[in-house]
């Protein structure tokens, strides 16, 4: 299985995809993190020497490349690209948006130190950028799992593999 989980930064991916991944007896890779192992430094260090334009192009030569199966976090930005909302939308994986509230998105942005968008922006900038993203996020989404968790995302999953499988 290759699935895919979409959303805002502070939405939930990352923990919510290691709980799927363990539910479901899949193994779980963190887009972002797999970046850092390949450039040998952090997201917020690629943004502060590089720019937020060639960490854009890494992560999209990361996703485009992606050939393990399991359970995969994005980056909240891998859908401002086309070429990458066209890999998401392929028929051979599953994608889902995790459509969190902006309540929820902004109380665990506040809790993270490491987002360099988040620590560049204002909250309006966030806002506005949330508000841009959520077309591309739906426009990708095989599932759309509202004010996500984890029993509603393992019963989503199983009724689209139910639904879709071949």
């Amino acid at each position: 299985m290759k699935l895919l989980i979409i959303g805002f930064m502070g939405s939930g991916k990352t923990y919510l995809g290691k709980l799927l991944a363990a539910k479901l007896n899949e193994s779980f890779f963190d887009l972002d993190r797999e970046i850092e192992k390949k450039l040998h430094c952090t997201i917020n260090t690629i943004f502060k020497e590089e720019g937020e334009s060639f960490f854009r192009e890494s992560e999209s030569e990361m996703l485009l490349n992606w050939k393990k199966q399991g359970i995969i976090a994005t980056g909240g930005g891998i859908v401002e690209r086309d070429v990458n909302r066209q890999f998401l939308l392929e028929e051979d994986k599953i994608t889902v948006w995790l459509n969190t509230e902006w309540s929820q998105i902004l109380k665990s942005l506040k809790r993270s130190h490491d987002r360099p968008l988040y620590n560049s922006l204002s909250d309006k900038d966030i806002y506005d950028l949330w508000k841009k993203r959520i077309k591309f996020y739906n426009e990708c989404a095989d599932i759309v799992i509202n004010n996500p968790d984890i029993g509603t995302l393992i019963s989503s999953i199983n009724i689209y593999k139910k639904l879709y499988s071949k």
